[in-house]
């Protein structure tokens, strides 16, 4: 079984790179070949094969620094901020779409277009849904603020 831990951030060509981005293009010897159009559905369809899936155990998401602009690399510290926050789930969908959430408010407070606008929506966590890997919508993700 497998824990993934990963980081809530940006991405200049995907929008968000968090849990599934984490396995499909951190575990792959050719990453670059799975980047064009956003990265949508590849992340998706890589992360949905049997041999990825069923080993997932839990996705834990490091967002105690978010980086929201001019990721995924940490360059600029200015778009980097304190979050002081860890996200845990055994859905990888839910998890990308709270940590996607996360970046685009940040990117609102900062003046910055949402990555939608900015026409890096990471629409493979949609597809990923489709598939049947998590669940898409925010409304139906059970997120729950534990404060210690």
């Amino acid at each position: 079984m497998v824990i993934n831990v990963t980081q809530v951030k940006d991405h200049n060509i995907c929008g968000y790179t968090g849990a599934m981005k984490n396995i499909t293009h951190g575990s792959n010897t050719n990453p670059h070949d799975y980047h064009k159009h956003n990265a949508s559905p590849q992340i998706a369809h890589l992360f949905s094969q049997e041999v990825v899936k069923s080993r997932m155990a839990l996705h834990i998401a490091d967002a105690y620094q978010v980086i929201y602009d001019e990721g995924p690399i940490d360059k600029n510290p200015r778009r980097r901020v304190l979050n002081e926050a860890i996200y845990a789930s055994t859905d990888p969908v839910a998890i990308d779409v709270m940590g996607w959430k996360a970046v685009d408010a940040l990117r609102e407070k900062n003046g910055l277009p949402t990555l939608k606008d900015a026409g890096r929506e990471p629409t493979y966590l949609k597809v990923a849904s489709e598939l049947g890997l998590g669940i898409y919508d925010e409304d139906q993700i059970d997120f729950r603020n534990i404060e210690l």
